[in-house]
């Protein structure tokens, strides 16, 4: 609850800074912050055995033959499913939500659009190897929809958060084997802190839109797009 004060606060400050209400200094504002986040705890996450390998082994896993084309049209959409996870540190609930028409495949990296937590709008990075999934799955699918991963049935709507976790559950099983046991906020938590241990929490955190009072406190407001998008590339050897 104290958390959420905070924020608010936060919020109306800039609100009334940036509409020229009062004066306030940012400068100001924000060491406030920094100071008064120094004071809350940090949690140490570590990371579930057998994310770092997945992340590298998955891409070599071979397509199955064509002669069967339903598991074949399954494994191209499940694997751009699970590259979209593993790329974009997005949340599974976001990935599902992805439209066709959100996708921008002019952009460097292919960008697109989503609706993250609390209905903000946020842009995801795909890198080259995780566009090319999703490209293949656009194009190679026997039914057209408005979202990237429809419904199993019905000829409306995405597919669920439960299909979703069943995916990612088999994929592990498939390229690490049993014994391994890691939820798809797996990739998130990977994907932030592969960014975080060369560009510092503020940084890695704007990529993926995190929106703790803690972290998001401390944004780089000046960051650009291209600057993030730089930070992308790198972190994803592009």
């Amino acid at each position: 609850t104290q958390h959420s004060y905070a924020k608010g606060v936060r919020r109306l400050l800039h609100y009334i800074n940036r509409n020229r209400i009062g004066s306030i200094r940012t400068d100001v504002l924000l060491e406030m912050e920094r100071e008064s986040l120094k004071k809350i705890p940090d949690r140490k996450y570590r990371l579930p055995k057998g994310v770092r390998e997945f992340a590298i082994k998955y891409h070599d896993f071979p397509l199955p033959p064509r002669k069967d084309e339903t598991i074949y049209q399954q494994f191209v959409k499940e694997r751009a499913f699970i590259g979209i996870l593993e790329s974009t540190g997005t949340r599974i609930t976001a990935a599902l939500k992805i439209k066709t028409v959100a996708i921008d495949w002019q952009a460097d990296p292919v960008k697109i659009n989503i609706i993250g937590k609390g209905d903000r709008e946020h842009i995801l990075r795909l890198d080259g190897r995780a566009a090319g999934y999703l490209q293949q799955w656009l194009t190679e699918r026997d039914k057209a929809s408005d979202y990237v991963f429809p419904a199993m049935r019905g000829n409306n709507g995405f597919m669920s958060d439960e299909t979703g976790r069943v995916i990612s559950r088999r994929w592990i099983n498939l390229i690490l084997g049993p014994g391994y046991d890691f939820t798809p906020h797996a990739f998130r938590h990977l994907f932030i802190t592969l960014a975080r241990d060369k560009y510092g929490l503020e940084k890695a955190q704007a990529l993926v839109e995190h929106i703790s009072i803690k972290t998001t406190a401390l944004y780089p407001e000046s960051l650009t797009e291209i600057e993030l998008d730089n930070i992308y590339k790198d972190i994803r050897n592009q």
